[in-house]
C-alpha cells in the first residue's frame, strides 16, 4: 500500500519532468551550429540548460529509487552526464554540454517509463490525461512564443495573454486533481482548457 500511495503524485512529477518534445532535439542541433566560434557567453547558456536538466534528472532518479525501482543503469547514465559536463567546463566545448543534457534527459525519460510500465499500480486513464496535459502545455508555450513575436511588431496581444493565463491556471487545477486521483474532474477541466487555448490561437 505504501508504494501505491507514492505512485500517483510521483508519476505526475516525473511525467512533467520527462515531457521533452522532439523539437527540442532539433533545436539543440541548430544551437550547436550557431554557437560555433561565438565565445564563452553562448557556452555558458548551453551549460546552464544542461545544469537544469541535471537537476530534473536527479529528482527523477530519487523518486524512482524511493518507489523501489532498480536505477543502477540510470545512475550510470547520470554519472556519464556529469563527466560530460565536467569536460564541457574544463575544455570550453559546448558539444559536451549538449551531450550531457541529452544524457540527463534520457534519465528522466527512462525513469518515467520504468514507473509507467508498472501497470498494476497505475490507472491508464490517469496516464493518458497526464500526457494530454503535457501536450497542452507545449501548445500553450508555442502560442505564447507567437504572441511575443507579434508584440515585438506592435500588435496588441493582451487578450491572448489573458487567455493563456487562464489556461495555465486551469492546468494547475488539473494537476492538483490528478494528484488527488480525481480523473473525471481533471478530464472536464482539460476540455475547458483546450477550448481556451484554441481561442487564444484564433
Amino acid at each position: 500500500m505504501e508504494r501505491v500511495t507514492w505512485v500517483i503524485p510521483c508519476i505526475l512529477v516525473l511525467s512533467i519532468l520527462a515531457y521533452i518534445p522532439l523539437a527540442t532535439y532539433a533545436y539543440q542541433g541548430g544551437v550547436a551550429y550557431r554557437l560555433q566560434g561565438k565565445g564563452d557567453e553562448k557556452l555558458e547558456q548551453i551549460i546552464d540548460l544542461a545544469e537544469k536538466a541535471r537537476i530534473r534528472a536527479n529528482v527523477s532518479l530519487q523518486i524512482a529509487q524511493n518507489l523501489g525501482f532498480d536505477i543502477s543503469r540510470l545512475r550510470e547514465m547520470y554519472n556519464l552526464g556529469l563527466q560530460l559536463m565536467n569536460r564541457a567546463l574544463g575544455e570550453g566545448n559546448y558539444s559536451y554540454a549538449l551531450q550531457a543534457m541529452n544524457a540527463f534527459r534520457e534519465c528522466i525519460r527512462n525513469s518515467t517509463k520504468m514507473i509507467a510500465e508498472d501497470k498494476s499500480n497505475i490507472s491508464m486513464g490517469w496516464i493518458g490525461l497526464t500526457v494530454a496535459v503535457n501536450r497542452l502545455e507545449e501548445f500553450v508555450e508555442r502560442v505564447n512564443e507567437s504572441a511575443e513575436a507579434l508584440e515585438a511588431y506592435g500588435v496588441d496581444v493582451s487578450s491572448v495573454e489573458n487567455l493563456l493565463k487562464e489556461v495555465n491556471d486551469t492546468i494547475a487545477e488539473i494537476k492538483s486533481l490528478l494528484a488527488d486521483g480525481n480523473v473525471s474532474g481533471a478530464a472536464k477541466l482539460l476540455g475547458d482548457a483546450r477550448a481556451k487555448a484554441a481561442e487564444a490561437l484564433a
